[in-house]
């Protein structure tokens, strides 16, 4: 027998040290209080296996429970004869909507203020000034930096001469991105509003509104379900109100004078219709559907800073329910069989594009007029004569392309002008050839949009990650009784609803699909860094039962913030803003407890959620459905990223360079033709019954620990179709 202290034993003692399987989870399932909302959330145990339903179930429902809010709100603000303020978002509390949990306190000395109008701001406090906004960003270490407080705040009626949510209905002209990073969600907007008629996406966003009162409901997609979003009218402005500014600056401008009225001439000149708003404005001074659906957005996240910097695919997720898969242009197989896809445009699939960060890049930024690590939507594709051209948008408004078929470019004549219905202008929208596209952006996102056809099942569960990163024990089976085209979708909780609460572990999913008692398999997945919410795959499958085996690796951050941390850290100082954030973070991960404790002696009678969260989902995730067969794994740890996301740059930064969504199917569960989708039994089911999400609060592990077995969540949703009719990709 070898002594102890060979290299051999030294090594295996290491890793029984670090890889006990007694290590307690890494990820809390719970961060508030036990037994504050969560037990009441949970008392419904989800089921393991789950039939498949409509797709339109849930947002059906969501629409509904919107739209019956709407109605609430609206008689009891006329009865009081008040406009609505949403309690739950109200802009006047600048700090909880504007940054979260994540960011650290803010200085007095970095207080923002307003100079004599030639610049937005005066910064007094360090950062980084871009343009006419200090923007949410990186710090030079890697941490948050905060953008400015808007300087003020004003309802709609009050900014605009005539407010319309839309002028002439809804356009991909209308939107521009305002001070925040998010163009990957303003091109995300713009390619909704291609599609027009009894079939509009912006319209089934949009559902209720009544602007007298000054409320808007949407809906918005999360983790597998619809739910709706309650906003009021208020909106930040870019300039401060007359009476907040500065003695000099009052006087500066009180030299300049036009009339008499000083406020009033203050007013008209910078707090007047969409050009005077802090964030998204749309291009028509009098129309209010853009920046509005941006708070709504913000809101159902959080706040403002937890939608700067994304891609546009996820987006376009989150705004028809659709699954999105990122193509690098490095790797396109067939550039043909993807030109196809591109015809299908606004019909079959939303595209978005998105640019690269180049070493040498032009005076403005960019490379022949595209902007380096910038959003884009793509609008049209057409075949004209011998060319292969698309429609393009940038967010901004402004900045095009200066290659072929640009603007003024010798390509174009009389004809061609007439038959693209192409108007030259420097309004950020302009014609490029495939071939460009392919050189010019590295990376296209195509949105499979789901008819109502389609039936989906899905299902949440807790994995243990193993540190070697290989495929799990845990498996899906997945029955079909007909083939059918089918979509398998492998799916984390989306972060950005809990952004500060994430933790530091960073998982990469990946999934094969196997025919049962076959080892050779069908399709599988590679993970891709720059998607973590999911990765999917679509496939015909004939009739039958298949294993889903999938596959998650993690890797720790250790300078991201630990959840603990920021727990201790605001449960004073922001209380609000924890419990909102919180909350969201427990409901969601709820859904993958497999044991509830049954046993709560709470009344039955639950608190009514607070309108900016998200509608608490069934923590027995209800089966929901995309047009095809697809199944969705859902896997709940996306902590704060290591990679900088494309879409993070803002307009103004280049200038310088309630209820629960139970819903139900109309149709019958049991029909034969429905898939069925079970979860392969392993040792999780082994907890003790009594098992519920409660807060954690373990010791930091030793200094050597190298990968304590985290644990995700995991669903899996699977929708399926009948095979007629159906177009294959």
């Amino acid at each position: 027998m070898p002594p102890p202290w060979t290299s051999q034993n030294l090594i295996n003692d290491f890793w029984s040290q670090h890889l006990s399987p007694n290590t307690p989870p890494v990820k809390a399932s719970a961060v508030l209080p036990k037994d504050f909302y969560t037990t009441k959330v949970s008392k419904r145990p989800p089921s393991s296996s789950l039939p498949s339903v409509s797709v339109r179930a849930s947002y059906d429902a969501a629409v509904a429970a919107c739209t019956k809010k709407v109605a609430h709100i609206v008689r009891e603000c006329q009865a009081m004869n008040l406009k609505y303020t949403d309690p739950y978002f109200d802009l006047d509390d600048k700090e909880d909507c504007m940054y979260p949990l994540s960011m650290p306190e803010r200085k007095l000395s970095e207080d923002v203020r307003p100079n004599r109008g030639l610049n937005l701001y005066e910064e007094s406090g360090g950062g980084e000034r871009k343009g006419h906004l200090l923007l949410f960003g990186n710090a030079p270490e890697g941490g948050a930096r905060k953008a400015p407080l808007p300087p003020s705040v004003k309802r709609v009626g009050d900014i605009f001469d005539n407010p319309q949510f839309y002028v002439d209905g809804a356009s991909a002209k209308d939107v521009r991105q305002g001070g925040s990073g998010d163009c990957w969600f303003m091109s995300a907007l713009m390619a909704l509003c291609n599609s027009t008629g009894a079939d509009s996406l912006l319209e089934k966003v949009c559902v209720a509104r009544d602007q007298e009162v000054g409320v808007y409901g949407f809906v918005v997609f999360r983790d597998g379900e619809w739910e709706s979003v309650i906003i009021d009218d208020k909106l930040y402005l870019r300039k401060p109100d007359y009476d907040d500014l500065a003695e000099r600056v009052r006087k500066d401008w009180e030299a300049a004078k036009v009339r008499d009225d000083d406020a009033e001439d203050w007013r008209r000149e910078f707090q007047t219709n969409s050009g005077a708003l802090y964030f998204a404005q749309s291009t028509h001074e009098d129309e209010t559907w853009v920046p509005l659906l941006e708070k709504a957005y913000a809101k159902a996240h959080g706040d403002y800073g937890a939608i700067h910097g994304g891609n546009v695919g996820e987006a376009m997720e989150d705004l028809t329910g659709g699954i999105s898969v990122m193509i690098s242009t490095r790797d396109i197989l067939s550039k043909e069989r993807l030109w196809q896809d591109l015809l299908k445009v606004n019909a079959e699939y939303l595209f978005g594009c998105a640019s690269p960060v180049w070493d040498d890049p032009d005076d403005d930024g960019g490379k022949d007029g595209i902007q380096a690590n910038h959003a884009y939507s793509i609008l049209r594709a057409v075949q004209y004569k011998n060319e292969r051209l698309l429609l393009i948008k940038n967010p901004w408004g402004r900045k095009e392309w200066k290659g072929p078929w640009s603007d003024g470019a010798k390509e174009w004549t009389h004809e061609s002008i007439r038959d693209l219905g192409h108007t030259f202008g420097d309004d950020g929208i302009f014609w490029i050839r495939y071939q460009d596209l392919l050189r010019k952006y590295d990376e296209i996102y195509r949105t499979r949009l789901f008819a109502d056809e389609w039936r989906v099942a899905q299902q949440w569960l807790n994995v243990d990650v193993p540190w070697a990163g290989d495929y799990l024990d845990t498996r899906f089976e997945v029955t079909l009784d007909k083939g059918a085209q089918t979509v398998i979708i492998l799916s984390q909780l989306d972060e950005r609803y809990f952004r500060g609460l994430v933790g530091q572990y960073v998982f990469l999913m990946s999934f094969r699909v196997h025919k049962k008692g076959e080892e050779d398999y069908l399709m599988r997945t590679h993970g891709e860094f720059y998607r973590q919410r999911s990765v999917s795959a679509e496939l015909f499958l004939e009739a039958g039962t298949y294993e889903i085996r999938m596959k998650v690796a993690a890797s720790r951050n250790d300078k991201a913030h630990k959840v603990e941390d920021i727990v201790k850290g605001n449960w004073l100082d922001r209380r609000e803003k924890l419990l909102q954030v919180g909350l969201s973070y427990d409901i969601a991960h709820a859904k993958g407890q497999p044991e509830y404790d049954s046993s709560s002696s709470e009344d039955e009678d639950e608190k009514e959620t607070p309108e900016s969260q998200p509608e608490p989902p069934k923590p027995q995730p209800e089966p929901k459905v995309d047009s095809k067969p697809t199944v969705e794994e859902e896997i709940d740890t996306a902590p704060d990223t290591h990679h900088q996301p494309h879409d993070t740059t803002s307009q103004d930064e280049a200038t310088a360079s309630g209820d629960d969504n139970d819903w139900e199917d109309d149709n019958d569960p049991s029909s034969s033709s429905a898939p069925t989708l079970r979860r392969r039994p392993t040792d999780l089911d082994n907890r003790p019954r009594d098992f519920r999400p409660r807060p954690r609060d373990y010791p930091p592990p030793p200094a050597p620990y190298v990968l304590p077995r985290p644990t995700e969540e995991a669903g899996n949703l699977l929708a399926w179709s009948p095979p007629r009719g159906v177009a294959e990709t």
